[in-house]
């Protein structure tokens, strides 16, 4: 049903003001505010409780204890709102580098862009986990070319800066997946970082996989990617904690595998490691985990069989 004409006029002034205020607020000012009201109890209580439930959930299963640090990390990790989310893009990609020092630590980067064949591209892996959202804006901070295979088509949304020369975006909805995948082995062996997130839904080689005593899938792509191109698979954790200090590790690659095996029996070894990966994040940090997937997690993962 279409919008009444005054309907659409003032939606279109709401979201005009609205991005006005996004683009102008600066990243320092933006994330303080962020932090302040994931610590309130009385938003946590009231606007924020049905939102929090499925992580409540998860916390009485892993049986952890500090509810409050899970909850305000949940909290500042999904931004509340889409809106707070686009502007946490923007923000970073634009920040001056003395004000993103306030705010985030990244570990391990200069080791990949010390490598020792700069020619050889690098498989990135992260999550839907903590602020992940924010690694293609740093990478493209650093001047490596990026070529980033997202969910959905992120170049539609009013917060993000246009993109540089050295950064480009396949959206896997909808898309051809084989002319992806071939565009994602030319950029390796150009010597960029290809980024993608295995836990995704898109994808034509899901597969389920043990985790959290449940069994979920996982998109085993990027494990084929590797084994055709050589390149190394390296996971990045980015997290967030209580306070809203950020921390990205690059971390070691996953083992290849035995070159003696199979070439699906390696394709499922490296997929294994993800999984067992992302099982570590999630217990180790249950409130970075995204609230749509905590959903997701719930609704459909499967309990194993018993015989």
């Amino acid at each position: 049903m279409r919008k009444s004409f005054p309907a659409a006029i003032i939606s279109g002034i709401n979201s005009t003001i609205q991005r006005i205020l996004l683009r102008g607020v600066p990243f320092s000012p933006g994330m303080r505010t962020i932090n302040c009201l994931a610590a309130s109890k009385i938003l946590q209580r009231t606007i924020c409780r049905r939102s929090l439930a499925p992580l409540l959930r998860l916390l009485d299963a892993l049986e952890i204890k500090d509810r409050r640090r899970a909850i305000r990390e949940h909290l500042i990790a999904n931004a509340f709102s889409y809106r707070f989310y686009l502007w946490r893009k923007h923000a970073i990609a634009g920040a001056k580098p003395a004000h993103l020092e306030q705010h985030l630590r990244i570990q391990g980067l200069e080791s990949i862009l010390n490598r020792d064949q700069p020619a050889t591209g690098i498989i990135l892996v992260t999550a839907h986990f903590g602020v992940a959202s924010l690694l293609p804006n740093l990478l493209e901070r650093t001047g490596e070319n990026v070529l980033i295979l997202s969910r959905g088509n992120s170049e539609k949304s009013f917060a993000k800066q246009p993109m540089g020369a050295n950064r480009k975006t396949i959206s896997l909805e909808g898309s051809f997946l084989a002319q992806a995948f071939l565009e994602a082995k030319l950029a390796i062996q150009s010597g960029s970082f290809v980024l993608l997130l295995p836990d995704g839904r898109l994808g034509s080689n899901p597969k389920r996989h043990s985790f959290l005593d449940r069994t979920m899938i996982f998109q085993e792509g990027f494990a084929q990617l590797a084994l055709a191109t050589g390149a190394p698979v390296v996971p990045v954790l980015a997290t967030v904690n209580e306070k809203g200090f950020m921390t990205f590790n690059f971390q070691e690659p996953f083992d290849p595998g035995d070159s003696g095996l199979s070439r699906s029996e390696r394709c499922h070894t490296i997929t294994a490691q993800y999984v067992d990966w992302l099982e570590r994040c999630w217990r180790r940090d249950p409130g970075n985990i995204h609230h749509q997937w905590l959903k997701l997690f719930f609704e459909e993962t499967q309990k194993p069989s018993r015989r």
